[in-house]
């Protein structure tokens, strides 16, 4: 029996935990990660930066750094969000372009 969609996802997603997230970027910028895992690692990597936004921020609240050290931190969680939204409109230009290949296969064939 296959898969279901949901099923892949989740063992996917534990290769990605195996790999660690440094690896899953370096594989998906070598363009190893094609097909259907190409999203599923876009959006592991999404809620990933979204964790280290969130522990950025948290870090913010807590810590009673300096001023300077707010504002690096701040700066780092920043750059973080728009790393994630832009790894956000990759996957989803990713999976329009895999649903656009489908649906003109199944006329092809």
């Amino acid at each position: 029996m296959a898969e279901s969609p949901d099923e892949e996802e989740r063992r996917w997603i534990a290769q990605f935990e195996e790999m660690g997230e440094a690896m899953v970027r370096l594989q998906m910028q070598a363009g190893n990660l094609t097909g259907s895992i190409r999203p599923a690692a876009f959006r592991w990597l999404i809620q990933r930066d979204k964790e280290s936004v969130a522990a950025a921020q948290e870090r913010l609240e807590r810590n009673d750094a300096s001023t300077s050290e707010q504002i690096r931190l701040a700066r780092t969680a920043n750059q973080i969000a728009k790393h994630a939204r832009n790894a956000a409109i990759a996957a989803l230009i990713v999976a329009t372009i895999g649903t656009i290949a489908t649906i003109v296969g199944w006329f092809i064939h």
